[in-house]
């Protein structure tokens, strides 16, 4: 179970959706819970492993973020999502302040990624100037910083690096602390979050 967090419209569903190999573009619409499922193989060395993988999205939105422990509690993995464009001081306050202290109280131990999402700009022109004054060294020694077990620039629509993330959150499944399963009532909880998210 593989769990992607971020702020509400940074480009969590985009990646999923295109790590399920589905595309999935167009108006915002935004997330309440959703997942999908999908097999793949995984290679330790010299011996492969087939997972069957299940991508989990979720809420950036504050007033669903009491749900997320419901959500995470089952997580093998995590991808903490943040725009390309974002800023150091942005990149900070939404991982190292928000979203990793709900992931390390809920699942104390579990690996986690970092993944920029990038907007596929048809033209150079196109791309915003914030993103053009990013040291990408500065973001890769900030994921090393908070402990992730990797960092990726990802491109959904055009899959650039959605493999070898993949492979990645692959490899971390099952190597995570064991979790204790949901119970009926959180489970009846999410199933009526679940019902209000947009058809």
């Amino acid at each position: 179970r593989c769990v992607a967090v971020g702020d509400a419209d940074c480009g969590k569903t985009q990646l999923l959706t295109a790590l399920a190999g589905r595309i999935s573009w167009g108006e915002y619409i935004p997330t309440v819970f959703d997942n999908y499922s999908m097999r793949c193989s995984v290679r330790e060395e010299n011996q492969g492993r087939n997972v069957e993988l299940g991508l989990f999205d979720t809420a950036g939105q504050e007033e669903y973020r009491r749900l997320l422990p419901f959500t995470f509690a089952q997580a093998d993995v995590f991808i903490v999502c943040f725009p390309a464009d974002a800023s150091m001081e942005r990149l900070a306050a939404s991982v190292s302040d928000l979203w990793l202290p709900e992931i390390h109280r809920v699942c104390p131990g579990a690996p986690f990624v970092v993944a920029a999402i990038h907007n596929d700009w048809d033209d150079a022109d196109d791309v915003p100037g914030a993103l053009l004054s990013i040291d990408p060294e500065d973001r890769v020694n900030f994921a090393r910083k908070i402990g992730a077990s990797g960092y990726f620039d990802i491109w959904p629509c055009t899959r650039i690096r959605v493999d070898q993330l993949l492979t990645e959150v692959s490899t971390r499944t099952g190597n995570s602390p064991a979790k204790s399963p949901m119970s009926p009532d959180e489970q009846q909880l999410i199933a009526r979050f679940r019902s209000l998210a947009p058809p």
